[in-house]
């Protein structure tokens, strides 16, 4: 008899899914579940939009439905209505600070009344590292008083488990930022800015926040 292999993937084993993954496959099932609960008048309308895209309704229905509840946002029974996104680049700077060891990220965002932002940010990465193609959600860009939005505690509720586990050194690792329009019939429109993390008591030199 052959020896098996020692590699899971080998074997044909699923390789292991993160938590991340494991809430986008539970939204994709709600979405495709919540097709069913549909009208045939509901059905009818998601099925003449998707024809203009060479698709399905159902396919349609459950890509847009699945990333709002991934979003945590309501799913839409209805197609939504098109929308335009914000003219012009909306994302201005990442600002990172470092005082007293106690590093806080900000961002600077154009005014863009009525848009749906959502943030998503890397892990520190080495500063070799210019594109990054894990870049999680954090959550819905926070409320301001004006076009400075502090980001500091989504961040470090995401990373900061991993962060304190792996006792990772910051000074000096890069962290890039996107910001993602979103809009109802699931389209996006993602701006990225990028930030190293200075040593304490020194502003980043990626803007300078007033």
């Amino acid at each position: 008899m052959a020896n098996m292999p020692n590699n899971p993937s080998q074997r044909g084993h699923n390789p292991v899914r993160s938590p991340d993954q494991h809430a986008w496959n539970a939204c994709v099932g709600l979405a495709s579940r919540a097709w069913e609960w549909l009208n045939d008048d509901q059905r009818l309308t998601w099925n003449v939009q998707a024809s203009t895209n060479r698709t399905s309704g159902q396919r349609l229905f459950v890509k847009i439905n699945a990333r709002r509840l991934y979003d945590h946002k309501p799913l839409l029974t209805e197609m939504p209505a098109r929308k335009a996104f914000a003219p012009g680049r909306i994302l201005k700077a990442l600002v990172v600070t470092n005082h007293g060891r106690r590093i806080s990220l900000k961002l600077c965002v154009a005014p863009a009344p009525g848009a749906q932002l959502t943030v998503w940010a890397s892990r520190p990465l080495n500063q070799g590292v210019s594109v990054c193609h894990n870049i999680p959600l954090l959550g819905p860009l926070p409320s301001s008083a004006d076009e400075w939005f502090d980001i500091t505690e989504l961040y470090y509720r995401k990373h900061g488990p991993h962060l304190k586990a792996n006792r990772i050194p910051l000074v000096g690792k890069r962290i890039i930022i996107n910001l993602r329009q979103e809009l109802d019939d699931g389209a996006k429109s993602v701006e990225q800015a990028r930030a190293l993390i200075p040593p304490p008591e020194l502003r980043s030199r990626a803007a300078k926040k007033p």
